[in-house]
């Protein structure tokens, strides 16, 4: 018994090496086959194509924000193609009267609303009822889906053009547009840059099947009229649409000169369980046998295709046991597989020139999953924070001055968890300061950051006749005007709050205002 539980033991490292060493020859062929993009681009570059009918069907749920959208439908109106070569459609799934009516006034796009805010139909029955109804009443030869919340440029419809005529799908490619990320934004963003450069590319080029995104994918007349549906109603339907479509000689293949841009918080990294890819496998293993499709098995082995810690856990397993006893696989060809995968990976790295960072949020992407929930945890803890502790905000006109001219500006005062906060606006210019106890530290704070630049803050907590009054309240926002007062000033009020100004300022010198602020606290403690 015991005999034979060993030998079950090494048959599986052997049978789990062995599918290693397969996923590593895949591996390095798709890293360095993605290198060889130039041979791609000639293949574009000499491909003469005339501009083909194309009919754009954009889908928008009840979360798009309405600058997103008109601003694609511009971008669509303004291509650089033949305006008479293509239509526009727009899906308002559970959309407000007032995104229809912006659209409606912008033109060039005919608007379906459909479903309820409440109760959207969904993207699926959605697109499959528009595409049903222009099939039937254009004469266009490519369908273009896409997503509401992507922005493109105006290149975008020339692009697939070429593309339609290289392949009958095509699947673009994805940018998160640059700007202050969230780790779980940054984990996304390295995921993404990664299959796009690395893994999508090095497929296109072997000519492998990309799986179909239907945010951004277009496709044949004649692929629709044989296939006779779409299937965009989740990440699983997707999947399984695109076994569909290379089961029928279809594949979609992915092309990097469709390009869309998308903000981080809309994108979402599609999350496919192993017990739906393994299902699909099991599924698919038989059909290979039926009528060999060299893309269609390629795909549905790939559904195999590990993470770097069953890679890294495989390996480690193999090479504790082989370096120990004896072994199929001879200790030295192992070491040898384990360098070769590590400078593979090391390349792949180089290739999509990563930094230290990037390194790091892609390395801890098999974590995505308790990232995301650990930040919508985060989001709803400050929520709940807020709706308890509301942000007290005044708005304050206020003028600068640098000696010889004055320039009107605003600032915002705030005020949250019983810290202060100074934000100085002008024009597109903002400066803002740290939170402090007092609202009198943090005005101080903005004033000396705006000294900095050679201007004065002219309000009367800089003034030279302006005294603080120590009441004995934290923030201390309160004080008054010392300056002589005239006889025709008989509506004068010498109480002021720091923020408040008149014509008769006068810049109080640095060595007495600390001479104040040093006072106050001194005052403060005392009390």
């Amino acid at each position: 018994m015991i005999n034979l539980m060993i030998s079950i033991f090494i048959n599986s490292l052997i049978i789990l090496f062995t599918y290693l060493l397969i996923f590593l020859i895949y591996y390095i062929c798709v890293v360095f086959s993605g290198k060889k993009i130039g041979k791609f681009v000639n293949k574009l570059d000499k491909t003469k194509v005339q501009e083909q009918k194309l009919a754009i069907i954009v889908y928008a749920d009840n979360k798009i924000n309405n600058n997103e959208i008109t601003s694609l439908l511009e971008t669509l109106n303004n291509q650089e193609y033949d305006k008479n070569n293509y239509l526009i459609s727009i899906i308002l799934d559970g959309c407000s009267d007032e995104t229809a009516n912006m659209l409606e006034f912008i033109g060039g796009a005919k608007i379906y609303k459909t479903g309820t805010y409440n109760n959207p139909i969904g993207k699926d029955v959605a697109i499959s009822d528009v595409l049903e109804r222009t099939l039937v009443s254009s004469n266009a030869q490519g369908y273009i889906f896409l997503n509401a919340n992507r922005q493109i440029s105006e290149k975008f419809l020339s692009s697939v053009n070429i593309a339609l005529n290289l392949n009958p799908v095509v699947v673009g490619l994805t940018q998160i547009i640059n700007k202050p990320l969230t780790l779980y934004e940054k984990v996304k963003k390295a995921i993404l840059d990664y299959n796009n450069i690395i893994i999508n590319l090095g497929r296109s080029v072997l000519n492998l099947a990309t799986i179909i995104d239907s945010d951004v994918c277009a496709i044949r007349l004649e692929v629709l009229n044989e296939i006779k549906s779409i299937d965009f109603s989740s990440d699983e339907s997707e999947l399984k649409y695109t076994f569909l479509l290379a089961k029928f000689g279809y594949a979609p293949v992915f092309n990097p000169y469709i390009v869309t841009k998308i903000e981080s918080e809309r994108y979402n990294i599609k999350n496919i369980s192993l017990k739906f890819k393994l299902n699909l496998f099991f599924k698919c293993l038989p059909l290979i046998f039926t009528s060999f499709n060299r893309k269609f098995a390629e795909l549905t082995f790939s559904l195999l295709s590990p993470n770097y810690i069953v890679v890294l856990s495989i390996y480690t397993l193999v090479f504790a046991f082989s370096y120990n006893y004896l072994f199929f696989y001879d200790i030295k060809f192992i070491y040898f597989v384990g360098v070769l995968s590590f400078l593979t990976f090391g390349l792949s790295i180089y290739f999509v020139k990563f930094d230290a960072r990037e390194l790091y949020y892609l390395l801890i992407s098999p974590f995505i999953n308790s990232l995301k929930k650990h930040e919508l945890a985060y989001q709803k803890k400050l929520e709940l924070k807020k709706s308890q502790n509301p942000v007290e905000k005044l708005i304050v006109n206020a003028a600068v001055t640098d000696g010889r001219i004055q320039l009107n500006c605003e600032l915002n005062l705030l005020q949250e968890d019983g810290m202060n906060k100074v934000i100085f606006k002008f024009k597109q210019k903002k400066y803002e300061t740290d939170s402090f106890l007092r609202m009198y530290d943090a005005i101080e704070n903005i004033t000396k950051k705006l000294n900095t630049h050679g201007f004065s803050l002219k309000i009367c907590q800089n003034c030279k006749y302006f005294t603080p009054h120590i009441d004995g309240s934290t923030n201390m926002i309160k004080g008054f005007c010392t300056r002589p007062v005239m006889e025709d000033d008989r509506l004068f009020d010498d109480k002021k709050l720091l923020w408040q100004c008149c014509r008769n300022f006068i810049k109080v010198e640095a060595e007495n205002k600390d001479n104040l602020i040093q006072l106050s606290k001194v005052k403060n403690k005392t009390d």
